[in-house]
């Protein structure tokens, strides 16, 4: 299968992999770091146990389970999404989602299940939501030779980090380039706070990926010390670029809905978080 965003590993460029249907173990493994550890790392373990080989864009085959697992680690998360998908979709036929999706309009509900009454099944799939992949344009055309995992952003307010005491200006920040987060960015970003911390969590994980600043290389040491703060002072529209630029690829989770209260059009999105949960337990 294609892969949404490339992996970046070493010098080379992988777009292609090839799954099988995990095995009860893998399934339970799995099953047990989701429980004790984070989502992430559970990703982490299924699609390293699931993935037949990796293919790079000069044709090199990689198959050993330990380099699989560390290009794994290096899979940007919107790739590692649509894979682990793809691969409960092996085990879990059942990918009917309800759901209840207010009009923006006028607040009218609109309730996807099935009617018990007259057994209208309004339910919509996993498989149906389109999947975007960096190596096609709109024609279709593959554009290997514009692979790229970074994200580049000149932010609309310029952030600046002080000396505490003297207000003096240490860095004025003015542009970033932090890549798509990878599987390793995600577990060392969730590491630092709960399930529950939501958005400090996702601020960790864009820090992990800082790769420059103001086109400069970033320091690890540096990183560790502001990556978190920039994000935290971050203006809103830039956070919006980051999240726009999240969604180009990979898994589109919304679908057209109309309310039948005022007839209004809208792209509601769609909840598929329970999906990859329910493919565990389903064993």
């Amino acid at each position: 299968m294609q892969l949404s965003i490339p992996i970046f590993y070493k010098d080379e460029i992988f777009d292609q992999c090839e799954i099988r249907k995990p095995k009860a173990g893998v399934l339970a493994s799995t099953y047990e770091i989701f429980q004790n550890k984070d989502d992430f790392s559970a990703i982490l373990e299924l699609l390293s146990k699931s993935i037949l080989w990796f293919k790079s864009t000069d044709e090199k085959i990689i198959d050993s389970p330990d380099q699989i697992r560390a290009i794994c680690r290096k899979m940007p998360y919107i790739t590692a999404e649509v894979i682990s998908t793809k691969i409960m979709l092996l085990i879990n036929k059942d990918d009917w989602i309800e759901g209840v999706y207010p009009c923006p309009r006028c607040g009218h509900l609109t309730i996807t299940g099935i009617d018990h009454d007259t057994f209208e099944d309004t339910r919509d799939r996993i498989e149906d939501l389109e999947i975007i992949n960096q190596s096609e344009n709109e024609d279709g055309e593959l554009l290997k030779s514009e692979y790229s995992n970074i994200i580049h952003l000149n932010l609309v307010e310029p952030i600046e980090i002080k000396q505490l005491k003297t207000d003096y200006v240490l860095h004025k920040i003015e542009s970033i380039d932090l890549r798509f987060p990878n599987l390793d960015d995600c577990i060392k970003g969730s590491n630092k706070y709960p399930n529950n911390k939501e958005i400090k969590r996702q601020f960790a994980i864009y820090a992990e990926a800082i790769e420059k600043i103001n086109g400069e290389d970033v320091k690890i040491k540096w990183q560790k010390i502001w990556g978190e703060f920039i994000f935290r002072e971050m203006d809103t529209e830039d956070l919006e670029l980051i999240s726009i630029a999240m969604q180009m690829y990979g898994i589109q989770k919304t679908l057209r809905k109309t309310c039948k209260n005022c007839q209004k059009t809208w792209k509601a999105e769609i909840n598929t978080s329970n999906f990859f949960v329910s493919g565990l337990q389903s064993m």
